[in-house]
């Protein structure tokens, strides 16, 4: 195949190729011959507000003749403190850190100190959503404050309490009115009116409320029962309700009433709790117990029945029989039943009853007494023929009583004498046994007022013949003349003592 080529095209794709050719030998040249002999900062540090942004170019000085064909770049030593992107610089927080500038023909360099400020937006003023504030005593409210401008940068507020003007603390202090939180949060206490301020910590700007506190007023009272009964020295008491439940002052005072006009006579109350006290029985008798409430003087009643409980048994301790010695004491314990019995009182009492030893019972003294206590006290022994018991008598009724016996006086010492009251030296008595004899012995006992001083006699041959013979009960001595022998003659106390004594009686049977 053959090409042909028009000689005008020929020229034109020479010229093109001369063209390109120029054009690259151009830039060799260039590259080697721009002129920037350094580059640097415009001053030793850069004061940016955090969150500000600036732009790096415009603060790099370049110098030499080429200094719009150098190729800046940008890099922070901090990038929490200033960060870069491109020729643009942003604050981030508050500090010091550098920024170096590179130029990338000539690797020049500068490093300049950036600081970044807080950026102070300074208060203007502050406002609150409420002027004035009706609340009732116990109620909440929340204020609040709004600082202008939005963005200030110190919006810290202190909130406070005080007294409309012209009033002082010493009528009443402002926070026993009402109370306001560090949130502003507001608290009614009780009547009356108060100031609330909130100022602001920068400028020291300020916006108050007044809030006027009134009491929730009492409409009704109620008693949880209609009828209250109580036992005689005991206590009962009603619940009195306060509507609305909310109500400022729920007070109550109790009082009773009385159809006669005399209501203490069968019970009192405690004014300021309501418990009753039941003093003597009333039944269904016109007694009532009045509630009253302090706001208001509202009020509520209820019929009150005192009831008298009976007692239904006495034991005694000791319940067993016991003895006494004279003037010996014994305290006897009384239980009334059941044990909130109205009366607890208790009459004490000693019975003498017949306990069929004996087919007559003569008349005594008393062998005992009893005190209003229930001690008792052994005075005489018994007879033997009558026995004794302490009562114990309620006064509605009931009793209970112990058998006791007051013990005897024992015979302690006996001496046997003669018919002129004499004691027998050695306790021998010599006879000649020459006739018959008939005399008495008689005893001299201790002590003098033993209960029974009476003894018993008898005869016993110590050696010889049986020549004596002795009156049991009397004493009395008979002698047989003209037997010789030794008897021993001996007086024993009757009453169980075993104390007794002996005279030995010595016949010569006249043997001489």
């Amino acid at each position: 195949m053959c090409y042909q080529i028009k000689y005008s095209q020929l020229y034109s794709f020479i010229i093109l190729i001369s063209l390109a050719l120029l054009g690259c030998g151009d830039d060799d040249d260039d590259d080697d011959g721009i002129d920037i002999s350094g580059i640097s900062f415009e001053g030793s540090t850069i004061e940016v507000k955090e969150g500000f942004s600036i732009n790096l170019d415009e603060q790099i000085n370049i110098s030499g003749t080429d200094g719009d064909l150098a190729e800046i770049s940008f890099l922070s030593a901090d990038e929490t403190i200033v960060s870069v992107s491109g020729n643009t610089l942003t604050a981030e927080s508050v500090g010091t850190t550098t920024v170096t500038a590179t130029e990338a023909n000539t690797d020049l360099s500068a490093t300049v100190t950036v600081n970044v400020i807080a950026n102070v937006i300074a208060v203007t003023g502050v406002s609150l959503d409420n002027t004035t504030l009706d609340l009732k005593v116990g109620a909440t409210s929340q204020l609040t404050a709004t600082v202008t401008p939005e963005d200030a940068t110190v919006k810290t507020l202190t909130w406070s309490v005080s007294l409309p003007a012209g009033r002082t603390k010493a009528e009443t202090a402002a926070e026993d009115i009402a109370t306001v939180s560090d949130a502003g949060l507001v608290t009614a206490i009780s009547a009356g009116e108060v100031v609330v301020m909130v100022k602001t910590i920068d400028g020291e700007f300020t916006a108050s409320t007044t809030i006027t506190v009134t009491n929730i007023a009492v409409t009704g009272v109620t008693l949880d029962l209609t009828s209250l009964s109580v036992n005689i020295g005991e206590t009962g008491q009603l619940i009195a309700t306060i509507t609305p439940a909310d109500a400022t002052n729920k007070n109550v005072g109790w009082s009773l009433t009385h159809i006669d006009g005399d209501p203490e006579t069968y019970a009192i109350v405690d004014a300021t709790t309501g418990v009753v006290t039941g003093v003597s029985e009333c039944n269904a008798c016109g007694l009532a117990l009045v509630a009253t409430t302090a706001d208001g003087a509202l009020t509520a009643m209820a019929d009150v029945h005192v009831v008298k409980v009976l007692v239904t048994s006495v034991t005694l301790d000791p319940s067993s029989p016991f003895t006494l010695d004279v003037d010996e004491t014994r305290q006897m314990e009384a239980t009334i039943l059941p044990a909130n019995a109205s009366d607890q009182t208790i009459t004490w009492t000693i019975e003498e009853f017949d306990n069929g030893m004996c087919r007559t019972k003569a008349a005594s003294p008393d062998k005992a007494t009893v005190d209003e206590n229930g001690i008792v006290t052994g005075e005489i022994p018994n007879d033997g023929c009558t026995g004794l018991r302490v009562v114990a008598t309620s006064l509605d009724g009931p009793s209970a009583n112990t058998e006791f016996t007051v013990n005897p006086i024992l015979v302690t010492s006996v001496s046997i004498r003669d018919s002129d009251g004499l004691e027998i030296p050695g306790k021998i008595l010599n006879i000649d046994g020459c006739s018959d004899l008939n005399f008495s012995l008689f005893t001299s006992a201790l002590p003098s007022d033993a209960t029974n001083n009476s003894f018993s006699w008898s005869v016993s041959v110590m050696s010889g013949g049986t020549f004596v013979s002795v009156n049991p009960s009397s004493g009395s001595v008979s002698i047989t003349k003209n037997i010789i022998g030794v008897a021993r003659i001996t007086a024993t106390a009757n009453d169980g003592s075993g104390v007794s004594d002996y005279v030995d009686i010595d016949s010569g049977g006249c043997a001489g």
